[in-house]
């Protein structure tokens, strides 16, 4: 069956819910099962067998496919591998950068043998971790509230609080491992290079 079959299929609430999916992930990239009651919804409408077909057959035309890990339940908007597409691709700052790989190793760290799932971290930890790696001092508020926001609105993470409070913590979502490889390709050598150098747009643009 090919997607105009699959789409006059749906009913018409399930094609408005369709349309939603298609602009949250062309948004976000990821959709996390346990991040909230919609997200939730929203993967199980997705990973029916069908239905991934229905998605995978529209995103193709413009070089996407979509992929979904039933363990760490996640669904993913990715590159499908025929082609050069580039195009939607995250350039990070430099400070976004080290946020996201302090955040990363202590994804990895606290990650068990259960498997992947969302880790809870405090502001505490964050801040260690970004010292750990030279950046304690490069690092302000309002860089790091930006930072934040930034990977919160990929479905990365969490803020629960204010950063400036003592009980602030980050949930950390599995979707963080799925982000990584073009961020370590990409971003980590530039990162290592941008470590002793004033903060410039020109040395500190990264790609997702």
């Amino acid at each position: 069956m090919n997607f105009i079959d699959s789409y006059s299929g749906l009913n018409s609430p399930d094609r408005d819910r369709f349309a939603r999916i298609c602009r949250k992930l062309l948004a976000t990239t990821f959709i996390v099962k346990d991040r909230d009651e919609q997200s939730r919804s929203d993967f199980f409408f997705v990973r029916g067998a069908s239905r991934l077909e229905m998605f995978n057959e529209y995103f193709q035309f413009i070089g996407y496919c979509v992929k979904v890990d039933e363990t760490a339940g996640i669904v993913m908007l990715a590159n499908s591998g025929s082609g050069s597409v580039k195009s939607n691709r995250v350039q990070f700052r430099l400070y976004e950068s080290v946020v996201l790989c302090s955040l990363w190793l202590l994804y990895e760290a606290k990650m068990t043998s259960d498997g992947l799932r969302a880790i809870m971290v405090t502001k505490a930890e964050l801040d260690m971790e970004i010292e750990r790696l030279g950046y304690a001092n490069k690092i302000d508020k309002n860089y790091m509230q930006a930072a934040l926001k930034k990977l919160s609105s990929f479905n990365l993470i969490d803020v629960i609080g204010e950063i400036t409070e003592p009980d602030c913590a980050v949930r950390l979502y599995p979707s963080l491992r799925f982000c990584m490889e073009a961020f370590v390709e990409q971003a980590v050598p530039k990162m290592k290079a941008g470590k002793n150098k004033p903060e410039t747009e020109e040395d500190t643009e990264n790609e997702e």
